[in-house]
């Protein structure tokens, strides 16, 4: 299961906490290359790893 959002809850003093209501998800998955300057999309060749041997 991929579960990638955490839960939150509003503070029952909070004056006007029943009002509120989340937002829709916008189903987007932003990359650090979208926000920083100078960061471009790169391919990324991964490497395995052998564990080490005792």
């Amino acid at each position: 299961m991929n579960c990638s959002g955490f839960i939150v809850g509003i503070h029952q003093q909070l004056e006007n906490q029943h009002q509120f209501q989340f937002p829709q998800p916008l189903n987007q998955h932003p990359k650090l290359y979208d926000f920083i300057e100078g960061v471009s999309k790169q391919p990324v060749q991964k490497q395995k790893i052998s564990p080490l041997e005792p």
